[in-house]
């Protein structure tokens, strides 16, 4: 495994992050998706490696990651919680969790 510097975690989160976001609209499947993307939105080795990274953590534990998000949020319904909001966060709780150096 690649060590990941501040800059190739900060660029594999945006990278991340758009990823989740697209879909959220699409409803194709992750794994096919993927390769498309990556073709459209090219990034340096590390920081595509801690992108895949945590992209693969978090389509893996998804309900466990919305369902601390829902259970955190005070006067605020999760519905409310918009799309781009609801993935940062997924990235940002997974981190959190499942990632023992962030």
């Amino acid at each position: 495994m690649t060590p990941f510097n501040a800059e190739n975690r900060r660029r594999g989160r945006l990278r991340a992050a758009q990823f989740l976001y697209s879909l959220e609209f699409n409803g194709y499947n992750a794994e096919a998706a993927l390769a498309a993307f990556w073709e459209m939105n090219p990034a340096k080795p590390a920081a595509r490696e801690y992108a895949e990274m945590l992209l693969r953590g978090i389509l893996r534990t998804r309900a466990e990651l919305d369902s601390a998000i829902d259970e955190s949020l005070e006067n605020w319904v999760p519905s409310r919680v918009g799309r781009a909001e609801r993935n940062i966060l997924r990235i940002g709780v997974y981190e959190l969790r499942h990632s023992g150096d962030v």
